[in-house]
């Protein structure tokens, strides 16, 4: 896992290198974790400010805290039944 750190709030585009994936703190202690340039995470929030507010992005689209839990659930279930989600 790649780290950056940026020594400035707020993150902005332009301080990210291209296609990044790794996790970004800034200075503030806010917490972004990025998979290939895009705000992304699956096992949490992909956005953890420092006043404890999360954020949930599943390819870079915001999502809530409900809909990533339920994607959790269908992904779980796609492991233990693959017969039941054909693949398309």
């Amino acid at each position: 896992m790649r780290y950056l750190y940026i020594l400035y709030s707020p993150v902005e585009a332009d301080s990210i290198p291209e296609n990044f994936t790794g996790i970004i703190r800034n200075d503030n202690g806010s917490i972004y974790h990025m998979y290939k340039g895009e705000l992304h995470r699956t096992d949490g929030p992909a956005i953890e400010q420092y006043n404890g507010v999360n954020h949930y992005y599943l390819n870079n689209v915001k999502i809530t805290e409900m809909e990533h839990k339920e994607y959790i659930i269908l992904e779980r279930r796609k492991i233990c039944f693959p017969s039941l989600y054909p693949k398309d």
